[in-house]
């Protein structure tokens, strides 16, 4: 697999290699929604069910930072190029113009990089290094990100504006990397709920029961990082679209608190249950009106058993 890597990276660039191995990947290990059935591919029988987890995927993550690594030199290079501009118009369009290359190769390296994450973080890994490694990854990939999208607010102060390419790769980013990154954080947290019983013992279900929280916390700590480089992406974005006057955020949905989930068929139910309690209140109060005078004055403790629970609520 280095070998391979070595002969793409003196080739041509190795991203196009990394998605296919990652649609590979993720046919052998299965999707994180397990009512999903994906399709397998077979790019390269180096990939199979012993060998994609870990051992190709920690392979083609590390040859992902590499590129990553690269794509981020250059776009520090080409924010070097815009400061050292003069203020005048022909002189930024004059400069500019060499850069239309340079940029277009970033935007088409992060764009297959994207696809190949895509493919990856829907891909049910097992705990451990993959997992770790992977958030830290996307974690990059956010950051670098952010790093094209600040170097076009600077560009966007000249007469020049933002090229069409890379309207599709925040579209791209939006729609196909974003969603399915949140739905992999809960898989990881999920995964984390359960955590395994050792039988045998009160020793070793603790020691198990040590092993499980260590390995827990590790590959749950890049999760806050991961949360505020999306975040950062996306603050990001709504300044260049004030400034480029581009709608960047229509195909992105902004991302909220992951301090606690709203479960709407919960939610539902216990609305349900609160009406229905409700109704029966306003019922058992018709009825002691209707009896008698001692109903008359139990009413009013009840409606200010009722006001005091609204209260609460409130």
């Amino acid at each position: 697999m280095n070998l391979l890597f070595s002969l793409h990276v003196a080739h041509k660039s190795p991203v196009a290699l990394l998605r296919d191995l990652s649609q590979d990947i993720h046919g052998h290990l299965g999707d994180i929604d397990e009512d999903v059935e994906v399709e397998k591919t077979n790019h390269y029988a180096v990939v199979n069910l012993r060998t994609a987890a870990p051992t190709v995927c920690l392979l083609v993550l590390s040859q992902a930072e590499k590129v990553l690594e690269e794509v981020d030199w250059l776009i520090t290079k080409l924010k070097g190029q815009v400061s050292q501009e003069t203020v005048s118009e022909e002189a930024s369009s004059q400069a500019a113009l060499p850069n239309h290359p340079v940029e277009k190769a970033v935007i088409m390296q992060l764009g297959t990089l994207l696809t190949f994450f895509h493919e990856l973080v829907q891909t049910a890994l097992p705990s451990g290094s993959c997992v770790d490694t992977l958030l830290r990854d996307l974690c990059k990939m956010y950051t670098i990100l952010t790093a094209l999208v600040k170097y076009y607010i600077q560009v966007c102060r000249s007469a020049r504006g933002i090229p069409k390419i890379m309207e599709k790769l925040v579209k791209l980013s939006g729609s196909h990397l974003t969603p399915v990154c949140y739905s992999f954080i809960s898989y990881v947290q999920n995964k984390r709920s359960r955590s395994p019983q050792c039988p045998g013992g009160k020793k070793k279900s603790a020691a198990a029961g040590a092993v499980a929280m260590a390995r827990v916390l590790r590959e749950t700590k890049p999760i806050p990082n991961l949360i505020f480089a999306i975040e950062q992406y996306e603050k990001f974005l709504i300044f260049l679209s004030k400034r480029s006057k581009v709608n960047l955020m229509q195909h992105i949905k902004l991302s909220t608190s992951r301090d606690f989930k709203i479960k709407g068929n919960i939610l539902d139910m216990l609305l349900r249950e609160g009406e229905e309690e409700e109704e029966e209140e306003e019922d058992d109060e018709n009825k002691e009106d209707t009896t008698s005078e001692h109903g008359e004055q139990n009413k009013e403790p009840a409606k200010k058993k009722r006001r005091k629970e609204t209260k609460c609520l409130s």
